[in-house]
């Protein structure tokens, strides 16, 4: 029974793959590698994983606001209802400055690498395309 249904459902799709040829110019080969093969699927993903990181730096940019209230009975009372502290660590490493140097670097050679891989994939089509055509 299973071999009756395999055959049933893969005689269409061998048939209709060995009926149609798909005939394609350089560049329509160059762009679907781009878009579906493998390795720009990861040099996408690692781009973008830079541009999040990217992000999340600038976030950190921004000023921050945090609240924290204290828990007690409803018998008790502060003198001060509300106050406002500022921190700033003076005799550790300033991380922001660090970053400020280091992460638009960081997402520059994402950008560089994420082109050069784009196009070792190009190279790739190229190479196969040629070879198909030799071989044919």
């Amino acid at each position: 029974m299973k071999q009756i249904f395999l055959l049933l459902v893969l005689f269409p799709l061998v048939a209709s793959v060995q009926s149609d040829k798909l005939r394609l110019s350089l560049d329509d080969c160059i762009a679907i590698t781009r878009r579906q093969s493998i390795d720009a699927a990861v040099a996408l993903g690692e781009l973008r994983s830079a541009y999040w990181q990217w992000r999340s730096y600038r976030a950190d940019l921004l000023p921050e606001v945090s609240l924290s209230g204290s828990s007690g009975s409803g018998n008790h009372f502060m003198s001060l209802p509300v106050t406002v502290t500022l921190s700033q660590p003076l005799f550790s490493v300033n991380h922001l400055k660090w970053n400020c140097r280091i992460e638009p670097l960081r997402y520059r050679e994402a950008q560089a690498r994420f082109l050069t891989e784009t196009e070792q994939v190009a190279m790739q089509a190229i190479s196969l395309n040629f070879s198909l055509l030799l071989a044919g």
